[in-house]
């Protein structure tokens, strides 16, 4: 199903209401709007501060070839990154598919026929998942003060 801007305001109403609750979050999410969900959840949640990342799977879990198992060990990767070293924080909304950690403002779905589906041409990477993550520190938004909202 598609997900739109009524689905946008509930996800963030929740994240908000639950983020003294968690350190982290990491919302699976169909890839045809992903990158619509993330840019919209990026603004609405300007200032939270911890991470929220958005992944899912160009097939099914249940799938023989399915990509779903490495892209939420990715996140979940990504998402606990500040408790072990070098205690990276993303802490701000980003897309983890395919070895690749973007912004989530700027991700596209630009391939629906590889794993490799999402890009984001306007801004580099803000790291790269092999062994162990290669963050790139220089291109990652720092902490603010600033509250999340309004919806």
């Amino acid at each position: 199903s598609r997900v739109g801007p009524t689905d946008w305001i509930r996800l963030a109403k929740l994240l908000d209401k639950n983020r003294e609750e968690f350190d982290a979050f990491v919302v699976v999410h169909g890839t045809d709007t992903m990158a619509y969900t993330a840019s919209a959840l990026s603004l609405m949640l300007r200032g939270f501060r911890k991470p929220i990342i958005l992944t899912g799977s160009q097939l099914p879990l249940a799938s023989p070839r399915s990509d779903a198992r490495q892209n939420l060990i990715d996140s979940l990767t990504i998402a606990t990154a500040s408790s072990r070293a070098p205690h990276v924080a993303c802490n701000e909304v980003a897309v983890c598919f395919g070895g690749q950690l973007l912004r989530g403002n700027r991700a596209q779905k630009t391939n629906a026929n590889t794993y490799y589906a999402f890009s984001s041409p306007s801004y580099p990477p803000l790291a790269q998942l092999g062994i162990e993550p290669e963050w790139n520190l220089r291109v990652m938004l720092q902490n603010t003060q600033e509250s999340p909202g309004p919806y």
